[in-house]
């Protein structure tokens, strides 16, 4: 069904693809105008969760870039997924979570360094995830899970850190 959704989503405009990508941004604009409570009365567990909730919505938004730059970056020789679209990609997530601390600054929460690093690897997560289903060769689906694993033991060294 991913795989299906994936294909379908490739034959879609480039002005429909950027849409769909600044929906997402103003999604998250949105979320991250509302004040939550101050963090003193949260428990750590509370904390952690509170914080990791921005891999997986920047999971999302990687994976939407992803698509986007894949109409306007080409692959290496072969249609191979290529690199260049990949870190393209990872950078236009992280300067987003950049502007996205920035904007809490001004919302009454303060930006943190924290949520910086759970918005980059939400975003390389969402590339490798990209990366996986769209690559077909079979060496590349042990490279793509292989650093799909590094990156979730990166996430896990991160929370222990938080410890």
């Amino acid at each position: 069904m991913i795989r299906r959704l994936l294909a379908w989503s490739l034959t879609l405009s480039p002005a429909v693809h950027c849409a769909l990508v600044l929906a997402y941004m103003a999604l998250i604009f949105a979320l991250s105008s509302t004040t939550i409570e101050p963090f003193a009365s949260k428990g750590f567990l509370e904390l952690v969760v509170v914080n990791l909730a921005h891999v997986p919505i920047y999971f999302g938004l990687s994976v939407l870039v992803g698509l986007l730059v894949r109409k306007f970056v080409p692959g290496d020789a072969g249609g191979r997924p290529g690199w260049i679209r990949a870190i393209l990609t990872v950078i236009v997530v992280l300067l987003y979570g950049v502007s996205d601390e920035y904007h809490q600054s001004f919302t009454g929460r303060t930006p943190s360094a924290f949520d910086l690093a759970s918005d980059l690897i939400g975003g390389v997560l969402g590339v490798l995830a990209l990366g996986y289903l769209l690559d077909n060769r079979p060496a590349a689906k042990v490279f793509w899970l292989s650093a799909a694993m590094l990156a979730v033991l990166a996430v896990t060294i991160v929370v222990i850190g938080c410890l």
